[in-house]
């Protein structure tokens, strides 16, 4: 096994840079340091400035992002960070991804899974996961889900939990 260090001039992974999204998360951080010890140059982003993930030893750039929940501002920080840092890979989590969901095919050169949009969303939305669930063909799986309104974004809260309510009951 070679046993020359990882963060050498000659290890071509130094040239390449990977940002990973919600460094506050435990997978984020897994995946800081795992890319780091291996040599890339890790673009660790997060909405908490407090986040371990930018504390790591691993993380070349630290950066604070707008929250997720203001998408427009998060992607129009994105673009202005990719442009600055050109990274090679995005390590997405699943509140990123339904940020850039409305523009995915603008980051999709840039994302594991973008090729098919719907098995990328389903491998990282729980929302995604349950409407695959209720929507399916197969009995089986739709009797297994307990109650569920699913929100997708398109009513506003007052409304979805009115709903909510008529369709499920209370409690919640």
């Amino acid at each position: 096994m070679d046993k020359r260090p990882t963060h050498s001039d000659r290890n071509p992974r130094r040239q390449l840079s990977v940002l990973v999204t919600d460094a506050a998360t435990l997978g984020a951080i897994a995946a800081i340091r795992s890319l780091g010890r291996v040599g890339y140059r890790v673009i660790a982003c997060s909405a908490d400035p407090e986040a371990l993930g930018l504390r790591s030893r691993h993380a070349t750039v630290r950066l604070v992002n707008p929250p997720y929940a203001n998408g427009q501002a998060f992607r129009d920080w994105l673009d202005t960070t990719l442009a600055q840092l050109r990274p090679a890979l995005i390590v997405p989590s699943e509140a990123c991804l339904l940020a850039l969901r409305p523009q995915l095919a603008r980051y999709a050169h840039l994302l594991p899974g973008a090729d098919d949009p719907a098995r990328l969303y389903r491998a990282f939305s729980k929302h995604d996961v349950l409407q695959s669930f209720a929507t399916a063909a197969d009995p089986a799986l739709r009797e297994q889900l307990p109650p569920t309104l699913l929100d997708d974004g398109s009513r506003p809260l007052d409304e979805l939990c009115a709903a909510a309510v008529a369709d499920l009951g209370l409690p919640l």
